[in-house]
């Protein structure tokens, strides 16, 4: 699962590879939650190469593979991989663990619950070189954030009024 020349895959590539292995199969935010995870490590990846098909992800698998071979961090990410797939699943951490992640990793755990939940989305692009890069689109939750904003404003204004209307 290497590039031609030898360099690892970068994230955007490992990102792909996995989607690759659903063949075609239309994938919600959620599948793409825990892609995101998955191919944010790469030894998390190599296990997750080999548990990814159009039925699914097995994430027991990818655990036993990963077993010894992660981070405590990146293992709480993958606990929340399966959990943002499978949202009955049983997650480890805590939100304080998950506080306590740090960057890289709190980054990433950030954008997948994000990415679930449909405020962000997953794009990739070539740069320059024509190396694929992972790009994040938060414009739907840039749009849900300023509809807010445009509300809580008229509430203010209505708020305005009746205070206006009840000193008279």
């Amino acid at each position: 699962m290497e590039k031609n020349s030898n360099q690892p895959l970068n994230q955007a590539e490992r990102y792909q590879y996995l989607i690759g292995l659903t063949e075609g199969k239309q994938l919600d935010a959620d599948y793409r939650a825990a892609f995101y995870i998955l191919s944010s490590v790469p030894e998390m990846f190599e296990a997750a190469a080999k548990c990814v098909d159009h039925e699914g992800i097995t994430f027991d698998k990818i655990k036993r593979l990963c077993k010894g071979k992660l981070e405590e961090s990146q293992m709480h990410l993958l606990s929340l991989a399966h959990n943002v797939f499978a949202w009955n699943s049983r997650t480890s951490p805590t939100p304080h663990e998950l506080s306590r992640l740090g960057y890289p990793w709190l980054e990433v755990a950030l954008n997948a619950i994000f990415i679930s939940g449909g405020n962000m989305k997953v794009q990739i692009q070539k740069n320059e070189k024509g190396i694929p890069e992972l790009l994040l689109d938060v414009s739907s939750y840039e749009k849900t954030k300023q509809f807010h904003e445009r509300f809580q404003q008229m509430q203010n204004d209505l708020d305005d009024e009746f205070d206006e209307e009840m000193e008279q």
